[in-house]
């Protein structure tokens, strides 16, 4: 079976929503585990742009900085 780019984008985004929404452990675990082998299989392009997505989420100023003189 071959697969084009429109329908490994389909299957990624099914796989992220079944494992954002899921509450069952062990199919997120295999879920994840299938994104992953589709993501080695379709190229490090893929693999960047999962772990960008991954990483994306709420971002905090960390510089406690309290001095507010110039």
């Amino acid at each position: 079976m071959q697969l084009n780019r429109y329908d490994m984008a389909v299957i990624e985004q099914a796989l992220r929503e079944a494992i954002n929404q899921g509450a069952d452990y062990h199919k997120i675990s295999t879920y994840q585990a299938v994104l992953g082998k589709l993501n080695e299989a379709h190229g490090a392009a893929a693999a960047s742009r999962t772990t960008m997505e991954r990483n994306d989420g709420f971002r905090y100023d960390t510089d406690d900085s309290s001095d507010l003189r110039a």
